[in-house]
């Protein structure tokens, strides 16, 4: 008498007599549930955020071809990864990325980079130009990152956040060389409402500024999502006075920021997240004896970033991003060509609390200056509460 086949024996290849696996003389109907079978082993897999075991080798591999040919055809990585959905989707961002910069490109070179065309041609070239890097950078983490990522979102803002340092500033042009820094963020939810200064200790050189928030999606210090998803309006305002130069300037600007975190779109992308920017600023270059000098500038911000810890007291973020303005004390990147003076600087910032509450920063600024900041962080709401998540879940 035939023996029922188990679930196992049920996974073997369609039309297989299964002689080896208990003599079985023909296909058996059970057979036909080895799709659903492979199917919930996957889902359970995804839900866990585990990825099937994958040798060092293959791995090592995997980060090879995330360089070469990765860096440009983005999803290599994960195509020898075994992960050829992600890889699929990768590669299909970066197409729509160098897509919107060819377009956006050529609409610049057609229309001789008009005044009436330049602001949505060259946010277009921004876009296209971040999510091309943001899809290279995301293969490249996809294939390093441990299961279940480097880290997860906190899930909720403090209500109080305090960021107090200096800043060196190499810059050529002007005599400055050290800043006293500091930032103060209170938030209302959905309200925020963040003043900062910067103050030179060599010279007559000073820069105030005010933010004002509303979230429109995301975590706040009264909202607990266990995602740092979000979207902003942002309403700005500056004065930076070169006293001993004889000059200032002032600006007011508008902007839209978010951030996304990238785990819905794949489980190797777990503890990463996208963040981008665009707005409209108008400044008015103020100097001694001389009318006022007002210009338009268009303001954006695309970047690629990776949390760190899942848990307190080790917690914090790490971000690679280009800011497209030039009224910072980093300055503009100089590029020779009919791009000077046009581009913004690159920034990496990295938060990392020790404790709770308790944290420092670093960040790394390249324009037409190069400015090193080392902050101490607190959040004082905070001391006595643990309010990261794991894995970006509540």
């Amino acid at each position: 008498m035939a023996t029922e086949p188990s679930i196992e024996q049920a996974a073997l290849p369609l039309g297989s007599t299964g002689t080896e696996h208990g003599n079985l003389s023909r296909t058996h109907p059970l057979e036909l549930a080895r799709p659903l079978v492979l199917e919930l082993r996957r889902s359970a897999a995804d839900e866990s955020g585990t990825s099937p075991s994958v040798s060092g080798t293959r791995r090592a591999l995997a980060v090879g071809a995330s360089l070469i040919p990765g860096v440009l055809v983005h999803g290599s990585g994960h195509w020898v990864l075994g992960e050829r959905d992600t890889a699929g989707r990768l590669l299909l961002f970066e197409g729509a990325g160098l897509g919107a910069l060819f377009v956006s490109v050529s609409g610049l070179a057609l229309t001789g980079a008009s005044r009436y065309f330049v602001a949505p041609l060259a946010a277009g070239a921004i876009g296209g130009a971040g999510l091309f890097s943001v899809t290279w950078l995301a293969d490249v983490y996809g294939v390093l990152a441990p299961a279940g990522g480097t880290g997860s979102p906190a899930g909720i803002r403090p209500r109080l956040a305090i960021a107090t340092g200096l800043r060196a500033v190499h810059d050529p042009r002007f005599p400055y060389d050290v800043f006293v820094s500091h930032e103060l963020t209170v938030d209302a939810g959905p309200l925020w409402f963040s003043p900062a200064f910067d103050i030179a200790v060599d010279t007559a050189n000073r820069r105030y500024a005010l933010f004002v928030g509303r979230r429109l999606l995301g975590p706040t210090a009264s909202k607990h999502t266990g995602s740092g998803t979000a979207l902003d309006v942002v309403l700005g305002g500056s004065d930076h006075a070169y006293d001993a130069d004889g000059f200032s300037l002032t600006t007011l600007e508008l902007s839209l920021a978010g951030r996304l975190d990238l785990a819905p779109f794949a489980r190797t992308l777990r503890g990463s997240f996208a963040e981008a920017a665009l707005g409209y600023a108008r400044h008015w270059y103020r100097f001694q004896g001389l009318p006022d000098d007002p210009s338009d500038a268009l303001l954006a911000r695309v970047g690629f970033g990776i949390y760190l810890g899942h848990g307190a007291p080790i917690r914090g973020e790490a971000t690679l991003a280009y800011d497209h303005r030039r009224d910072t004390l980093a300055g503009g990147l100089l590029v020779p060509g009919i791009p000077a003076g046009y581009l913004g600087f690159l920034e990496q910032r990295t938060e990392l609390f020790f404790a709770r509450g308790i944290g420092a920063a670093l960040e790394l600024a390249a324009g037409s200056a190069f400015v090193v900041g080392a902050h101490l962080l607190l959040e004082p709401g905070v001391f006595g509460s643990d309010r990261t998540t794991n894995g970006g879940e509540p």
